[in-house]
Order: structure tokens, then C-alpha cells, then sequence
């Protein structure tokens, strides 16, 4: 009967807020989030809306799933970088994605934050969740790094179907 504070109480956060408000029967057929990370178990709840406020257990619909793993390709093109303005703390770049990419990502990274295996350090820019989708060019900036860091721009371009390149490092 309280499956929504169980719910909360094991640590599981919703990745958004409610999606959709309205009939059952006009319930949409598929949701997307760019949130979704790779390899990774998920659990989808959905809560249809009761007047009473009283729910039992059979009225949540509860979905698991576990995402696809990504996998290394390296015949997927890697994307570009030009650093527009270096300052004392940082610097501001572009990231242009190659023809026909599905998701480029990027991230800054301090040098001693960056994973030695290249599909965890992938896993790493996806959850950063900066990104570009198609051929849009993605602008990054930082400000949050003193003189002395040694920063790194990473950026990852993603097919449709999970595979990614060479990882850019600059």
C-alpha cells in the first residue's frame, strides 16, 4: 500500500518530473530521456493519477529494463574541437560532431579525473550529459579550474546504435 515511499525510500529518484497528465486512453506511446545511461539497470514506475489519493500496490505499473552496453567502434568518426578563448580558470571550445552522428558529448575533465579505460571514461562524458545531437555543434566552457590544473577537453561521438570512436582528447 505505500509502494511510492518504498519506492523513495530505496534511493531511487525519479529522472524527471511526471511526463504526462491526462486520460489513460490518451497515455503516449513511448517516452524518451537522454538521461539513460549505458549498461546500466533501470526501473520505470509509472503512478496513473487517482482522485482519492489512495493507492495500492496494483496500481502502479512498474517496468525494469537494463540498458545496451556501448562498444567500441573505431570506424565511427571522431568529432572536432576549436578552442575559442582561454582565460586564467578556463577555456570555451566547439565541438563539431562528424557527418552523420547520432549524439556527440563532451566534457572538461581535470587530467587526474580521467578514467585509464577509454569505454569507462566514455561512460563518464555520457553522464555528464553534455551534448549534441546530429550534426548541431556543441559550445562548452569552464571557469572552475585554477592556473595550475591540467584540463582536458573529451568529446565521444555515439551512432544510433551504441557504437563510439576514439575518444578526442585535447
Amino acid at each position: 500500500d505505500n509502494m511510492l515511499e518504498t519506492l523513495n525510500q530505496g534511493n531511487m529518484q525519479p529522472l524527471s518530473e511526471p511526463l504526462y497528465d491526462g486520460p489513460a486512453a490518451a497515455f503516449p506511446g513511448g517516452l524518451e530521456s537522454d538521461q539513460i545511461l549505458p549498461s546500466t539497470d533501470y526501473l520505470v514506475w509509472i503512478v496513473p493519477v487517482k482522485e482519492s489519493g489512495q493507492y495500492v500496490a496494483e496500481d502502479f505499473i512498474i517496468y525494469s529494463f537494463t540498458s545496451a552496453p556501448i562498444v567500441s567502434d573505431q570506424s565511427v568518426a571522431v568529432p572536432s574541437c576549436e578552442i575559442t578563448e582561454v582565460t586564467y580558470g578556463g577555456f570555451s571550445a566547439k565541438v563539431t560532431p562528424p557527418a552523420g552522428a547520432y549524439k556527440t558529448y563532451a566534457a572538461i575533465r581535470k587530467a587526474g579525473s580521467i578514467p585509464e579505460d577509454e569505454q569507462q571514461s566514455v561512460t563518464e562524458i555520457i553522464g555528464i550529459n553534455k551534448f549534441a545531437s546530429g550534426s548541431e555543434t556543441l559550445s562548452i566552457s569552464t571557469n572552475s579550474f585554477s592556473a595550475d590544473d591540467e584540463v582536458y577537453l573529451l568529446a565521444v561521438t555515439l551512432t544510433q546504435d551504441g557504437r563510439y570512436g576514439k575518444v578526442l582528447k585535447q
